[in-house]
């Protein structure tokens, strides 16, 4: 297991280098300094766990709100950054925000197993198991590609494999081989395979509005009120719990849970996965 200073080094060190041409015009606009005082919050919060995990919760949440206000102030996109701010979420006992920043730093870097595997963490903390839909499950089937191929990898594969069915076909009519036809199909179809689940993958990751949960026991309503709708499922919400939101009215959001089943919560309560629509 890392160090937890080898740990803050690395991921400081590797931010940073990922910062380096964003501040290269302006020194005053450079948000490394706060970073460093973040990471390091984060780190003493770790070294405290060791002896004394009650006496760290205040300084993971000291490091989350430090971590999460740099991010908001330079509009700050980066995969370890988020992982990081989710990290101090949940050892600061907070799971809905600890989930939705996984679910950013995923969004950044599919192919990270690190991140995937503290995502699952998360959400097996979450107290609503909602169990998914046979077309989520299918959804998830066609989309789990992305935790080992990059999107460019996976985009040139399957131009590469239409650009070969082309050739083979003409292959095929000018030198009159017949084995030629099938394996032109074969690269039709993976390519048709491939550009699909790249098209799902844009569907859902840029226009699907995804949210997460941020407030505990939150009781969803059939309709956008309090006081006139009776609540949508039998038990309140937990945070954590992820949907889709598909509908917003008055300060409510219309939710869809992955059970496909629906419900109306407060706007408030929610964290946005994609913020940058």
């Amino acid at each position: 297991m890392r160090h937890p200073h080898h740990a803050f080094a690395a991921l400081f060190v590797a931010i940073s280098l990922w910062l380096c041409p964003t501040v290269a015009a302006s020194d005053a606009d450079d948000p490394r300094p706060q970073l460093s005082e973040a990471l390091t919050l984060l780190d003493q919060a770790n070294t405290l766990a060791e002896t004394d995990k009650d006496g760290a919760l205040p300084l993971y949440r000291q490091a989350a709100a430090k971590i999460d206000q740099v991010r908001k102030e330079n509009a700050l996109h980066n995969a370890q950054l988020e992982h990081a701010l989710g990290n101090a979420y949940l050892k600061a006992g907070e799971r809905g925000h600890a989930v939705l920043a996984y679910r950013r730093a995923l969004l950044l870097d599919p192919t990270d197993h690190s991140i995937a595997e503290t995502l699952n963490n998360a959400r097996s903390a979450v107290g609503s198991q909602i169990a998914p839909s046979r077309t989520n499950r299918v959804i998830h089937w066609l989309l789990a590609w992305r935790g080992s191929i990059p999107r460019s990898a996976a985009w040139a594969t399957a131009t590469a494999a239409f650009l070969l069915g082309w050739i083979l076909i003409t292959l095929r009519i000018t030198v009159g081989t017949r084995p030629l036809t099938p394996a032109a199909a074969c690269c039709f179809a993976a390519s048709l395979l491939l550009f699909g689940a790249l098209g799902l993958d844009h569907w859902e990751s840029q226009s699907l509005k995804a949210g997460v949960l941020l407030e505990p026991s939150i009781t969803a309503r059939t309709g956008p009120s309090n006081r006139i709708f009776d609540p949508a499922f039998q038990d309140p919400l937990d945070e954590g719990v992820e949907f889709v939101i598909v509908d917003e009215r008055d300060g409510w959001s219309k939710i869809q849970l992955a059970s496909n089943a629906l419900g109306w919560i407060p706007t408030e309560t929610i964290g946005l996965v994609n913020t940058t629509n």
